[in-house]
């Protein structure tokens, strides 16, 4: 089959990767530079996605976990585990039976994980990871495995992957439209294909408007922006936002500090930048 990929994020060169693989002829289009965009920027993490069973989504946290393992096995030099750490204060939203019973959960979903599974911290060995912690009204909390990578660097590693396997990426290529009988159309050429993938990030809907194609779907557009701190990070977190049930990240990344990530609805033509009330 000739299938068309269109956008040259993680997403993207994952499906140019496994389509290659399987046999068929694979060309991805990105319209600037492989991996330049979302998948660059994010909090840096292979996570299970632990908060995601506040939501009851148990099928796509076990698949989380599954892709998180799978990734620190597949590729050690751009990823590793890291423990983080969930503090409980006599004022948060989330208390020690809740958290517990989600970390119990969490653990039970990937029962062959070779990470070592969670645990209760008391307050004292808590504040012995680092002294930014407060203290104050500090009961303890729970110590539990995810995954590291250097984002930008997997991405390249899966982009390798896929020309090995025989897919064709185009960089700086922008596809102008598509057409359901499977066109893809560009500023001064187009080429026919059996099947079109649209895996263009946030501009998935642009897309099929300028091409005036129907979806049932529609997005929900949210800016996350992270600061990263000139100091080292002694101990990963994942933390409340204060006086919010929201959470965010505290992580060591390259000898410093990354902060991360805030939760702000914007459009599409909007800037993409850290604002003064995020930072």
């Amino acid at each position: 089959m000739k299938v068309a990929i269109i956008g040259g994020g993680v997403n993207g060169l994952s499906c140019a990767w496994e389509l290659a693989t399987a046999g068929n002829s694979v060309t991805l289009y990105e319209r600037d530079k492989l991996v330049s965009h979302t998948s660059r920027y994010s909090s840096k993490l292979l996570h299970g996605g632990l908060r995601y069973l506040e939501h009851y989504q148990f099928r796509l946290v076990r698949e989380a976990l599954i892709e998180r393992d799978a990734w620190l096995k597949r590729v050690p030099s751009l990823a590793k585990p890291i423990r983080l750490i969930i503090p409980v204060y006599s004022y948060s939203k989330r208390g020690r039976i809740i958290l517990g019973a989600g970390m119990l959960l969490y653990d039970k979903l990937l029962a062959r994980s070779d990470l070592p599974g969670a645990r209760w911290l008391s307050a004292s060995e808590i504040a012995s990871r680092d002294p930014g912690f407060c203290t104050k009204d500090l009961k303890g909390g729970y110590e539990f495995s995810d995954g590291q990578a250097d984002d930008y660097r997997l991405g390249l590693w899966i982009a390798d992957r896929a020309k090995e396997a025989g897919a064709v990426l185009i960089e700086q290529k922008e596809v102008v439209s598509v057409t359901e009988k499977g066109e893809v159309q560009f500023a001064d050429s187009a080429e026919q294909f059996d099947c079109v993938i649209n895996v263009a990030g946030p501009w998935v809907e642009q897309l099929l408007e300028r091409s005036q194609v129907k979806s049932p779907y529609k997005l929900d557009i949210v800016r996350g922006s992270h600061l990263v701190l000139k100091r080292p990070c002694h101990q990963a977190c994942l933390l409340e936002v204060p006086k919010e049930k929201r959470v965010f990240f505290v992580l060591p990344w390259k000898g410093e500090t990354l902060i991360g990530t805030t939760e702000v609805r914007q459009k599409l033509g909007d800037p993409i930048k850290c604002s003064t009330d995020e930072r």
